[in-house]
């Protein structure tokens, strides 16, 4: 505040260049306050490293300005942070220093009190000879004209050192209520994300419990069931349980939106080998980018792959003749593909018979016009899907 009174009133008396000067020690100096408030705080919470980056930082700046209280004080937490590393040399360096500057303003403080007594023996002296002035007429027309000039700067400087003081209350005020209004909305809208992010896992909990509960439930009807009836109901198991995997991936993870597809496929695959028994002649590969899908898109494409894999196991390979599958998901600038080949006997020739026309096949063809993703079975060695797709959010 000292530092800004004396820019005003050089500003006052014409004096620019001490002025910029002055502001420019005075922006230097809050600055460097900063630093050294910052280094003192991580010093306090032993983070050693980061209290010395800023501490030189503020001793530079201070060196610049030539503030040796400051500079003292800077070079004592410097002085603190080596010792507390088992830094000695550098911390005996600063310390030396320390008490180096102490020294001087101690000498400084002792030369200004020699200058205080020699200006005020001199002012003494000054007001003897201005007391035999006083009985000149001269002397005191001399007098009035300076009060009166030192009383109109004085006043005008005042008003302009209040205007400012005002203008810079008001506007740190009104910054202060802006600021606690925006900390005010961001609270609240942070609230209400993790209200709505709460919310979709329960709701995601319940749907996995419910589709669980269903597996169940068709588990324990198969067991009265026999041939196409028996193949229906497992075959509802696994629609059922490669959407209720997706729900509990949402529960678990922070993302209540999008699904990891390169944990997702092994899983999913997994329980299908499981499930048919298929784990000693059927080899699985994986080729799967870290694609990470709106659950929009992530249960049609779970089903595809059920489908797929599914009609794989159970007639690709007659006689449980070993063979192998692959399953390749890729992200080509946006642009999603999808393909599951295995080496079996392949579709038939005839695009007309029940290959082509199934209840999976419908189901997977169905499913692609859903997510408006095109669909292609090939006969190249075996059996070959190929899917592709640009999702309408992004990956």
């Amino acid at each position: 505040m000292r530092t800004f009174i004396t820019i005003i009133f050089l500003l006052l008396f014409g004096i620019t260049g001490m002025a910029q000067k002055c502001h420019s020690c005075l922006l230097a100096d809050s600055e460097a306050e900063k630093n050294q408030s910052a280094g003192n705080f991580y010093l306090l919470k032993k983070q050693y490293g980061t209290a010395k980056s800023y501490l030189l930082k503020a001793l530079k700046q201070y060196e610049t300005g030539g503030n040796a209280k400051n500079i003292r004080d800077v070079t004592l937490l410097l002085f603190r942070v080596d010792s507390a590393t088992g830094n000695y040399q550098s911390a005996i360096s600063y310390l030396r220093r320390s008490d180096a500057i102490k020294d001087s303003m101690f000498n400084s403080v002792k030369n200004r009190q020699i200058n205080a007594l020699q200006i005020a023996y001199a002012t003494e002296q000054k007001n003897k000879y201005i007391k035999e002035l006083k009985n000149s007429a001269r002397v005191r027309q001399l007098n009035l004209a300076h009060a009166s000039s030192v009383r109109i700067r004085t006043v005008i400087g005042s008003v302009l050192l209040l205007l400012i003081v005002v203008l810079i209350y008001r506007q740190w005020a009104a910054t202060k209520r802006n600021n606690e209004l925006i900390d005010r909305k961001n609270e609240m809208l942070q609230y209400l994300i993790r209200e709505k992010e709460w919310l979709l896992k329960e709701v995601h909990d319940r749907v996995k419990n419910n589709l669980h509960t269903v597996v169940c439930l068709l588990e324990s009807q198969a067991k009265y069931l026999e041939n196409d009836a028996l193949q229906a109901v497992e075959s509802c198991q696994h629609r059922i349980f490669a959407m209720s995997l997706i729900h509990q991936k949402l529960y678990k993870t922070d993302h209540v939106k999008t699904i990891d597809m390169a944990e997702y496929i092994p899983e999913l695959i997994n329980n299908l080998e499981e499930s048919f028994g298929v784990e000693g002649f059927v080899n699985f590969k994986f080729n799967i980018d870290p694609v990470a899908l709106d659950i929009s898109y992530a249960i049609p494409l779970a089903l595809i792959i059920n489908e797929a894999v599914t009609n794989a196991i159970k007639y690709a390979f007659p006689g449980y003749k070993s063979g192998e599958v692959q399953v390749m998901l890729i992200d080509d600038n946006g642009r999603i593909k999808l393909q599951i080949w295995d080496n079996g006997i392949g579709l038939a020739d005839d695009p007309f018979s029940k290959d082509y026309n199934s209840l999976g096949m419908e189901l997977m063809k169905g499913l692609s016009a859903e997510i408006n993703a095109a669909i292609k079975f090939e006969n190249l060695g075996g059996t070959r899907i190929s899917i592709t797709f640009i999702p309408a959010l992004p990956v």
